[in-house]
């Protein structure tokens, strides 16, 4: 399935040429629907070369998909030993890990038991958890304040900061 492109899809068309009957261009699809669609995959396809986090395999695992991803960026980190690993880059070691994942059931077997084992370390709550604590810890550690591009703390000494939430603004900082 190909998701739509919207306005950019001149960037990814083929010459203009229409698609094979065998893409679907989805669109945006419902959780439900996105959810079904991995349980349906033989494989989800992930050779992505950059990626901050990770969030796209673990989806696929948590809905029993293999999974194939590049070796790249955080990519190994986050789905250890539960994906088949490809260089990004080499389209035939794409289509040898994608061919791998198609041929072999007891390979894709063992990704999907070792994915659900793999999101068992990536749970919200304790994402959660690890966040306030450092809030916590940080402020009570350090009592910093932040005037223009200077941090001082209240004693006068500088500190520097060390965790950062930009999407709520939140930010603490530590005794250097």
């Amino acid at each position: 399935v190909a998701r739509d492109v919207g306005a950019h899809g001149r960037v990814f068309a083929e010459g203009g040429r229409p698609d094979p009957d065998w893409i679907v261009r989805a669109g945006q699809v419902s959780d439900a629907e996105l959810a079904a669609l991995y349980r349906a995959a033989v494989c989800f396809a992930f050779p992505s070369l950059y990626e901050g986090f990770g969030l796209p395999p673990l989806e696929a695992m948590r809905f029993g998909c293999p999974v194939l991803s590049s070796r790249e960026s955080s990519l190994p980190e986050i789905c250890g030993d539960a994906a088949q690993y490809c260089d990004g880059r080499d389209v035939a070691s794409i289509a040898a890990g994608l061919s791998a994942l198609l041929s072999d059931a007891a390979l894709r077997a063992r990704l999907i038991a070792a994915g659900a084992e793999r999101i068992t370390h990536f749970r919200w709550q304790q994402t959660a958890a690890a966040v306030l604590q450092q809030f916590q810890s940080s402020r009570d550690s350090a009592k910093c304040t932040a005037t223009g591009s200077s941090v001082t703390r209240t004693s006068g000494q500088r500190c520097r900061s060390t965790f950062s939430m930009s999407s709520v603004g939140a930010r603490s900082f530590i005794e250097t």
